[in-house]
Order: C-alpha cells, then sequence, then structure tokens
C-alpha cells in the first residue's frame, strides 16, 4: 500500500534573499547597500510579478543563532541575488553555500572588476545606482528570472555545473529503488526508512540488525538535504520539506523515475525512552511540512520496546496534535509505530520470518 502522491507541489511564495555588504547600522556601507536593496532589487523583484517576500541578512528579527539563520534562508530561499561589490569575503562565503545547495542565484555588481575569475562565465548584472541604471536593472532582472521561472533547475553556478550529475544522483538513489512504507497494521510493506543515522548508542546489535535487514531488503535510504529536485511529466520539480527535526530524519522513495511516491520520517528510540516524548518534534514537523504545500507525511517510531496499551494513548495524542493544523492539512499525515509487535509482523510480510505449518503424518 502506498502514500498518496503530493495533490500538488509547493506555492511559489517564498523569499529572495539577498547576500550583500551590509556594515554597521549606520555605517557608510550599511546605507549604501540598504538603499540598493530598497530602490533596486526590491522593485524589481515586484516588477516580475512574484510573490516573493525581500530580504536579507539584518531582516530577520528573531532569537537564536544568526548564522543558523542565514544558513536556513541560503537552503530554502526560492530566490537568492548575490551583489559581489567590493568583493565582501561574507559574500563570497555564503554565495559559496548556496552554489553548493540550490540553483536560482542571480549576480550582479557595480563594477565587472567585482566579479571574480571563477565566476566571469557566469552572467552577471552590472548596474548603477541612477534613476536610468534601476530601470535598466529591473529590466534585465525580469529576464532573468524568467528564464529560472522557465527552468528552475538549471544549473547556474561551477558548482552544479561541474559536480551536479553526481549530486543528483546521490539525492534520488534514496528514492528509486523502493516505495514508502505503509502506515496502516497489517498492510503489506513496501519500503522502509534508511540506516540508523544518529540512532541511539544503547540499542542493542540484535535490534539494529533487525531493522538493518529490513530495511536493506527494501531499499530506502535518509535524505541529507531537505530540498528535492525531481522531474515530473516532463517538467522540473522542486519539494522543500526540513531534513531533520530531533531524532527524526526525512526519508523520500519514488513511485518511478518520473514521480514521487512519499515522504515520511523515522525516529529511533532506545528502550528506555518515553516514546510520548518524541511527539512534539512530530508536531513541529507538521506544522513546517504543511506551509504552502499540500504533501502527504508519515511519521515512523521504531523502538525495541513492546508498547501495549500505550500504543493506543500514543496515537490519541497524535490526532489531538492534529487539530492544531488546518481542516485541510490534517489527514495528511499519520503515525506509525514499530515496537516490538509491529517489527515482527513487519518481518513477516516481507519474508525475513516465515512461519513453518506442520506437516500431517
Amino acid at each position: 500500500m502506498h502514500l498518496t502522491p503530493p495533490r500538488h507541489m509547493p506555492e511559489t511564495r517564498q523569499t529572495c534573499f539577498v547576500v550583500s555588504p551590509i556594515g554597521a547600522e549606520g555605517s557608510d556601507t550599511h546605507k549604501a547597500f540598504r538603499e540598493v536593496m530598497e530602490y533596486l532589487i526590491k522593485p524589481a523583484v515586484a516588477s516580475c510579478g512574484m510573490d516573493l517576500q525581500v530580504m536579507r541578512a539584518d531582516d530577520i528579527q528573531r532569537p537564536g543563532s544568526f548564522i543558523k539563520d542565514i544558513l536556513e534562508q541560503l537552503l530554502h530561499s526560492y530566490l537568492v541575488v548575490a551583489d559581489l561589490t567590493h568583493q565582501n569575503p561574507n559574500v563570497f562565503y555564503e554565495l559559496g553555500v548556496r552554489h553548493a545547495l540550490s540553483p536560482r542565484t542571480i549576480l550582479i555588481a557595480q563594477s565587472i572588476n567585482d566579479v571574480p575569475s571563477d565566476l566571469r562565465e557566469y552572467r552577471t548584472i552590472i548596474y548603477d545606482t541612477s534613476a536610468r541604471g534601476a530601470t535598466d536593472f529591473a529590466k534585465r532582472f525580469k529576464k532573468f528570472v524568467q528564464e529560472i521561472a522557465t527552468n528552475p533547475t538549471r544549473p547556474d553556478n561551477p558548482v552544479l555545473d561541474r559536480l551536479g550529475r553526481v549530486l543528483k544522483t546521490r539525492t534520488k538513489e534514496g528514492g528509486k529503488r523502493g516505495s514508502v512504507p505503509s502506515t496502516s497494521p497489517g498492510a503489506p510493506t513496501k519500503g522502509a526508512p534508511s540506516l540508523f543515522g544518529e540512532a541511539p548508542t544503547s540499542l542493542s546489535k540484535e535490534f539494529r540488525g533487525r531493522l538493518d535487514r529490513l530495511l536493506k531488503l527494501n531499499n530506502a535510504e535518509e535524505q541529507a538535504f531537505g530540498e528535492v529536485h525531481f522531474e515530473e511529466r516532463g517538467k522540473d520539480r522542486v519539494v522543500t520539506l526540513p531534513a531533520r527535526q530531533g531524532p527524526f530524519r526525512l526519508h523520500f522513495v519514488m513511485e518511478d523515475e518520473q514521480s514521487i511516491g512519499g515522504y515520511f520520517y523515522l525516529a529511533l528510540a532506545d528502550a528506555g525512552t518515553d516514546v510520548e516524548r518524541l511527539l512534539p518534534d512530530v508536531r513541529v514537523l507538521m506544522e513546517r511540512c504543511s506551509q504552502g504545500q499540500k504533501l502527504t507525511v508519515a511519521f515512523i517510531i521504531a523502538t525495541p520496546q513492546g508498547l501495549g496499551r500505550r500504543r493506543q494513548r500514543i496515537t490519541s495524542h497524535f490526532r489531538e496534535m492534529r487539530k492544531f493544523l488546518p481542516k485541510g492539512s490534517r489527514g495528511l499525515f499519520s503515525l506509525d509505530l514499530w515496537d516490538e509487535t509491529r517489527l515482527s509482523e513487519l518481518e513477516r510480510e516481507v519474508g525475513l520470518t516465515v512461519k513453518l505449518s506442520r506437516s500431517k503424518k
């Protein structure tokens, strides 16, 4: 039994993240590049007719790690604009991270001399800050965005151009060979989650071995990145999901080479873990997975425990959590508990254990 394929892909309303020199607040650098963003980049984005939120690092107003917020924007933003003016080292570091993670990056600069030789073969919008310059910038910017909208996964940097095939192959390998595990008790299991990742070290070798055999038999693997590129009906598609949350790790499988069959998260819990305490991470993932997209996602907790009557309480707790989601999203999420009993069922379903009938004399 397969999980339902995505009902539709993520909405295009995301972020246009601007990577540029920032400088101390009140400094000439801060004022100059703030004006570039406000009077050149934002009007240019608006003229493209795309509902993108334009922001840069100093616009992020929330507690937590500053560099973590930047890295998340570099990974998840639909579009990144990198201003190479003055060859700022922070800009080049962030640009390198973006190039390793995703396409859809537009290079801009006030002088061609600001563009290093490694990037000269890639088109850069050279701009000036005059009124006429802003108009010319908007026209060129719109052409770049139109090309991106036509082919959003086209390699546009040295990393993806030279290594893109390797990275794409590694991303797809986890999904092409299997299908998504069933979340309905008693249904045939066609796929299973991946290797152990950061599994609790107290899990016994025997339990690890059972899981390892089950998982290898079903050829499913963990996805290291939450942005998944694939082809569907001849068009490039992108799905963006969190790669991890707490002990949960993202997995996905391809129904065939043209479409994704489903998505699921796996967490491993040792015998001493209160499984119910893992559900807050499930709640966070449900909220994040339902933003701007309708995707069927399963959550699986594997544990050597025998949950017994606790299974019903945990399942009820999960159903209560779903009530905090919009009504249209609640049915997209499911929970399966792979305790000792369920794991034995899965082993029988795939032929790892066989019950022999007694022969009649």
